[in-house]
This record gives C-alpha cells, structure tokens and sequence, in this order.
C-alpha cells in the first residue's frame, strides 16, 4: 500500500516545486547563488530515468567581472538505473542547451571555478579530485565560453 502510494506521488507529484529548494541545496554546496527560472521535469519511470532543467543560472563569487558563471536554457540528464543500482554514476546523455559560461581568476589567484570555500580557493593542496560521472554522449548546442584563465583544474 505504501509502495503504491508512492508510486502515485512519484507520477503525478509537480517537479516544479522543487525547484526553490534544489536550487538552495547548489548553493549551499557551492557558496554560489543558484537558481532554476524554468520547467523541472522528471521522468522516473524508464531503464534511464531522465531529469530536465528549463533556465540553470550559476553565479560566479562577488569578486568576479561578469556576475554569470555558468546559465544553461535547457539541461537534459539521463540516468543508468542498472549502474546506479551498482553504486556507479553513468550518464548515457547528457545535453546543454545555450549554455554560458563565464570562467575569471583575479589577482590573488582565486579561480571562479573553484567550490572549495567562499574566497574560491582550494581548502587543502592534498584534497582528493572529485569524482566526475561517465558520459556516454556529451550533447551541447549553441553555446558561449569565456574563460580567460588557464585551466588546471582537471589533473
């Protein structure tokens, strides 16, 4: 009974109002402001279960020139059920639409990019890279970069 009334929820429960408070977690997570203007959409029901995000929008720390770290019109990210089961993070497509991106580092040496704390630096140089997720296709449309800084972020 409990199971079904889950499932019932899950169908017909509106994404939607769980924008404000997902877009609270990212900037309690990143120390960035975060918010999600658009549609949020989940489908759960499928092998690949897939969440679209309508109007993305990161903010880079106060410091920064441009007030925009990374916006997004549409983001589309689907999900393996079976490697997730698995304990395994594999995204068998991941789409960005219109996405912007606006990378800076200042004087001081603090990159935009960076999440470890609110100055934008690293907390620790013996820190563990972050684990990033497999992505079997990589789809990305009309899109901006600007990042005037050399990357060294990705070891």
């Amino acid at each position: 009974m409990v199971r079904n009334a889950l499932v019932l929820v899950a169908t017909v429960f509106d994404w939607n109002l769980a924008r404000a408070p997902i877009a609270r977690m990212i900037t309690a997570k990143t120390g960035r402001s975060a918010a999600i203007d658009g549609n949020l959409r989940v489908h759960l029901w499928s092998f690949t279960p897939t969440i679209d995000i309508e109007e993305l929008r990161l903010a880079n720390p106060d410091w920064a020139k441009s007030p925009l770290m990374f916006g997004a019109e549409k983001i589309s990210i689907s999900v393996s059920l079976g490697r997730l089961l698995r304990g395994q993070i594999v995204l068998p497509k991941l789409e960005v639409w219109a996405p912007q991106v606006n990378l800076e580092r200042d004087r001081q040496g603090r990159a935009s990019c960076e999440f470890a704390n609110s100055a934008g630096t690293p907390e620790a140089t013996n820190a563990k890279p972050t684990k990033l997720p497999t992505v079997r296709l990589l789809v990305i449309g009309d899109g901006k970069a600007y990042i005037p800084i050399r990357l060294t972020i990705l070891r």
